[in-house]
């Protein structure tokens, strides 16, 4: 039996004809007859989380692993303002997530009722698109409740995936639920448009017969990164490719970073073309780098078309995605000009000479010592790479031959670990959580999940506060730095990890960590594991600086660098 609301229904039969199959569902009263039909619907499969910004990156996570549109349902008030957080994220990752959120009826808006506040179009802009449905079980009112819910369920697949908000306001009673089948609803499908092939061959032959090309691939999805994977190998043959482990799968760090911090404002490493493709990258020097260019073709690809002019440099916008441009640029590797051989020549072995350095360099114990004796754990095996803000994944970059997850649409602390719990509950493999002590605490009630996946591993990197902010020139400066900028504490996770039935071990030296990455990495006891690294904030930045020092001193020994 279902709902006797007529937009319930209308909802839940297209979203089942829209073939949405998971949901997250969040308690609450004004939202029950929603929940009771997602549940009710048979083909959809629920996931309860009572946080509701845990819930919005759980749904998040989910949509991440399977590629495909995930509801986030949450009662009217508060509730729906909590999931904001995780819009704004899957909005610049492009990820499918609709929030459905009940409300109370528009006439008791400011009202003093509880629970109620002005919902309609209030997770805008990161929801792209807003509606909010009619109560109404007239013809006209159910045709425009079929419309809207279609037009949302449409947008949400535009520009590979985007997020949507459904408002459902609901009068009383709420609880009848007496309706024998879901009503049959008109489905819209979205047909969309293609990429501009002759804007795409044009600038890929361009850029393939100038001097100096650098191809720049920022964020892509987990799945555009795998589709592309063997395309980029082939491309980096002719061109300079630079890419971070956001956008790479199977493949050793590219170590930019490092080069760019030892050459400086060295000239001879600036490109005379430029494609930037996919999102953000997590290195800052790789962007004042592009910035400070002067290329004569810089030109930006994304699905929305939009001018995301991250190098400040852009000649032309494509409304295209990554692998459109990437496949108009192997068109030309038939092309017999190749005058890019110098320039890629001397990045090849810069960047060669900076993996040699990283291999070579043992860093002492630290937070770095902790990721680079994980990774060297799980090499060669099948896993999936999460990794928190700042020094997380930032220390990811540097030791993980594969592709990591992080949430860097707008780099927040909360979420990282719910969308971690939120994919690994879904994914086959083992999934490690790379995490810092801020992020953790801040978002630990991702571990309140009754299901939590038993492929769960979360490396807890506590320095006792934020430790990128010991690595921020200047900061020492000011007396306030540890207390109040860096939020310094003596909080462990070990309660956190009773609670929530997580087994957990601490490591605070060189051997306990190495006894303590073998249970982590290895032992299967049936539930999730959490490995707490006990390091010192001033120890940490002393190790990521002198790893950057024994980099740059190995290029300008190899006559790299000046």
């Amino acid at each position: 039996m279902f709902s006797d609301k007529t937009s319930v229904n209308i909802l839940t039969s297209l979203l089942i004809e829209h073939k949405i199959r998971k949901a997250v569902v969040c308690p609450g009263s004004r939202n029950a007859p929603i929940v009771h039909n997602l549940c009710a619907a048979g083909g959809i499969e629920c996931h309860s989380i009572t946080d509701e910004r845990s819930a919005g990156f759980f749904a998040l996570g989910l949509s991440q692993a399977t590629g495909e549109p995930v509801v986030v349902c949450v009662t009217s008030g508060s509730a729906v303002l909590n999931v904001l957080p995780a819009v704004a994220e899957a909005y610049y990752q492009h990820v499918p997530l609709i929030v459905v959120s009940a409300d109370r009826p528009q006439a008791m808006t400011g009202q003093l009722q509880g629970q109620t506040l002005p919902q309609p179009g209030c997770l805008e802009p990161f929801a792209v698109k807003s509606v909010s449905l009619p109560e109404g079980d007239g013809s006209l009112s159910v045709w425009h409740c079929n419309r809207m819910i279609n037009e949302a369920l449409t947008a949400c697949r535009r520009c590979g995936g985007q997020p949507v908000h459904i408002n459902v306001p609901l009068t009383e009673p709420l609880f009848n639920f007496s309706v024998d089948a879901l009503p049959e609803e008109r489905v819209v499908t979205l047909h969309a448009a293609a990429a501009d092939r002759t804007a795409l061959d044009r600038a890929a032959l361009r850029f393939m017969r100038s001097r100096r090309p650098l191809l720049a691939v920022g964020q892509l999805s987990e799945g555009e990164a795998h589709a592309v994977a063997g395309s980029i190998k082939r491309l980096e043959s002719r061109v300079t490719v630079v890419r971070e482990q956001l956008s790479a799968c199977d493949a050793e760090p590219c170590r930019f970073d490092e080069l760019l911090a030892a050459a400086g404002d060295d000239s001879r490493w600036q490109p005379d073309s430029v494609i930037y493709l996919g999102d953000t990258f997590v290195s800052k020097r790789i962007k004042r780098f592009l910035q400070g260019c002067r290329p004569e073709q810089c030109v930006i690809v994304n699905r929305r078309g939009e001018l995301t002019d991250v190098t400040m440099n852009a000649t032309d916008v494509i409304a295209a995605g990554a692998p459109d441009m990437i496949y108009a640029l192997l068109r030309c590797l038939d092309d017999e000009c190749d005058e890019a051989a110098d320039y890629r020549d001397m990045w090849a072995t810069a960047l060669q000479t900076c993996s040699e350095a990283c291999r070579r360099f043992t860093p002492p114990f630290s937070q770095m010592l902790a990721v680079r004796r994980l990774c060297e754990e799980v090499s060669g095996r099948e896993y999936v790479m999460h990794c928190g803000n700042s020094s997380a994944v930032r220390l990811g970059q540097i030791y993980n031959n594969g592709y990591i997850h992080v949430n860097r649409g707008v780099n927040g602390i909360e979420g990282s670990l719910s969308a971690a719990v939120g994919y690994a509950s879904v994914s086959r493999l083992k999934n490690y959580c790379v995490i810092g002590d801020l992020s953790f605490f801040y978002d630990q009630n991702a571990l309140w999940n009754e299901h939590l996946p038993k492929n769960l591993r979360i490396l807890l990197l506590n320095n006792g506060g934020g430790g990128i902010f010991h690595q921020l020139q200047g900061l020492s400066a000011t007396p306030y730095r540890n207390e109040y900028v860096a939020a310094s504490h003596h909080f462990t996770a070990e309660g956190a990890c009773s609670a929530a039935g997580v087994d957990y071990s601490t490591a605070d030296d060189v051997s306990s960590l190495d006894m303590c990455m073998q249970w982590f990495t290895s032992f299967g006891s049936g539930r999730p594991l959490l490995l707490e690294v006990k390091t010192d904030a001033g120890a940490d930045a002393a190790a990521l600086r002198i790893y950057y020092e024994f980099v740059k001193k190995a290029l300008k020994n190899a006559g790299v660098v000046q």
